[in-house]
């Protein structure tokens, strides 16, 4: 017995739908990186994730231009918890943080905000003038 014509062309259609919905949707994936916390002084932790990269690819991560680690994507495209410090040469304002597929190619960014702002009395409002903060980028001189 013979299928009829509508049912194979029924099934053709739905088979070519689902394969132009599953190609749509990877080709229209746009790659993303995020940050957590999004601001911080120099020598901060912080944690890095992405999604919408290649399955199982390796992705260098970038603070501004100097790469600083290497994730690894599961087979759906994405990883989690990585663990990365802001450098100790970051000067206070905005910094990119980037991904870029060692295989696809594909890049994504988001911003950190570095920070340097500290308190500068301690004890009331006296100043001490002898407080050392290790993430100071510019070295505080007594006028």
């Amino acid at each position: 017995m013979t299928t009829p014509i509508c049912i194979r062309f029924a099934r053709f259609a739905v088979a070519a739908l689902t394969f132009a919905a599953i190609l749509s949707s990877a080709l229209l994936a746009q790659p993303a990186v995020t940050v957590s916390p999004t601001s911080g002084h120099p020598i901060a932790n912080t944690t890095v994730g992405g999604t919408g990269f290649g399955a199982s690819e390796p992705v260098d991560i970038y603070f501004d231009t100097t790469d600083l680690a290497l994730a690894m994507t599961d087979p759906g495209g994405s990883f989690t918890g990585l663990q990365l410090i802001v450098p100790a040469s970051a000067v206070p304002g905005t910094h990119t943080i980037t991904g870029v597929g060692r295989n696809s190619g594909l890049t994504a960014q988001t911003s950190f905000l570095v920070r340097t702002n500290w308190t500068q009395f301690r004890r009331g409002q006296r100043c001490s003038n002898s407080a050392f903060n290790a993430a100071q980028v510019t070295p505080w001189r007594r006028s």
